[in-house]
């Protein structure tokens, strides 16, 4: 992986939006320097707002200097429930986008953002493949564990999604990545830490074993030792580079080389 300054020289970035009828989305293209067709890379944030392009750039920027175009997004609304849809939006952009190679087209999201990658792929054909990093499964599960140990957090997480798992649990159905287990065909791959407590490290488990038996059989786990869920490692720091090339070295044997 290419040192700062390298990237630097490497990627160039523009500020972009994607729109509908409804909404204008903020967004950030990161493209390689060179010229070419390469794949494209949705890039999705984690968080309970309606996100921001400068905590995804980290990843763009360096899937840019490996040789991909990367869309840094952000969402309609703090709740997720739309949050396929700018996915979408997002699809759309990079399918017109001069440069990009619509046959390749992949989403990588953290968190919130895991979660949405595997809900789009469910329903949109144009997805080849998924990277899902810290990724909630079952968020009506996550928020009755909070419960026991974290019942401020269970408290926050009822209110983002408007009430408890038993007051809207077709709310809990349709934000969480389990409802769509059967539905996700195309290849996954899983990057969790194992100090991860905000999904803990065993839901990894449980998403790997509900896509196999729905009979996906390309699905790739990378656990991280002691790597918690915002990629910060103890005394070692930040493991963005360490991700990062787990992830485009997967996309390389995934999509073809950019």
């Amino acid at each position: 992986m290419h040192e700062p300054g390298q990237r630097t020289q490497l990627v160039e970035s523009e500020a972009v939006e994607l729109a509908d009828d409804e909404v204008v989305l903020p967004a950030r293209v990161f493209r390689p320097t060179v010229s070419g067709r390469r794949p494209g890379v949705v890039v999705a944030p984690g968080g309970q707002t309606r996100g921001n392009v400068a905590t995804t750039e980290w990843l763009s920027t360096r899937l840019a200097a490996a040789g991909y175009t990367a869309l840094s997004i952000t969402w309609r609304a703090s709740c997720p429930l739309h949050d396929p849809r700018d996915v979408a939006l997002a699809l759309d952009w990079l399918e017109q986008a001069p440069g990009v190679d619509a046959r390749g087209l992949a989403v990588a999201g953290h968190s919130r953002g895991a979660m949405s990658a595997l809900r789009t792929a469910a329903g949109e054909p144009r997805v080849r493949a998924v990277i899902a990093m810290g990724t909630p499964w079952d968020l009506a599960y996550n928020v009755r564990s909070f419960a026991t140990y974290a019942p401020q957090r269970e408290a926050m997480l009822a209110e983002w999604l408007g009430g408890r798992p038993e007051d809207v649990p077709e709310v809990y159905a349709t934000v969480s990545a389990v409802t769509y287990a059967d539905r996700i065909h195309q290849p996954v791959l899983l990057i969790h830490g194992t100090a991860d407590m905000t999904p803990p490290v065993h839901q990894v488990a449980w998403i790997d074993c509900a896509l196999r038996e729905a009979g996906n059989a390309h699905v790739q786990v990378e656990l991280i030792t002691g790597m918690g869920h915002h990629f910060e490692l103890g005394v070692q720091g930040y493991q963005f580079d360490r991700v990062a090339r787990v992830i485009s070295t997967w996309l390389a044997t995934t999509l073809g080389p950019p």
